[in-house]
């Protein structure tokens, strides 16, 4: 806290807030903070012989647009049009955006995201290949 009453906070989370004027304390006021990335380690799907692994990252930008990257220990399989997709679930359905063919299967890579979508609107990332409908792997981010 400065001597100003500025109050900063140091990572994401919540928090309750009090003010004291002369002896008088007002209600709290609860404020949640949220991160400016979430991220993961992608875990292979077992119910294939498929390989997916390395990190991925949904970051805010400074102008509020988010930007998935794959890291460069990213690293998948090879695979028929394989897409990269955002899912509240780690299976590819309704609920999921295509956010376009995986760039190359090993090394960095990003991936604009819509304007709309919130760095809380999905939880996982997932590696699928469209012709033959199968999850190559998926992160959940944290």
């Amino acid at each position: 806290m400065s001597s100003t009453g500025l109050a900063t906070g140091l990572q994401p989370g919540r928090v309750n807030i009090r003010a004291t004027v002369d002896g008088v304390e007002s209600s709290a006021v609860r404020l949640t903070i949220l991160g400016t990335s979430r991220s993961g380690t992608f875990t292979r799907n077992p119910n294939t012989s498929y390989n997916v692994s390395g990190t991925a990252t949904l970051a805010q930008q400074p102008n509020g647009s988010l930007v998935l990257r794959l890291g460069s220990d990213f690293s998948s399989s090879n695979g028929p049009r394989l897409e990269v997709f955002l899912s509240t679930t780690s299976t590819v359905g309704t609920n999921s955006l295509n956010l376009g063919r995986l760039q190359r299967t090993s090394g960095a890579q990003s991936y604009n995201v819509p304007a709309g979508v919130t760095l809380t609107t999905y939880n996982w990332v997932i590696i699928h290949c469209v012709p033959f409908n199968v999850t190559f792997g998926y992160v959940q981010l944290r």
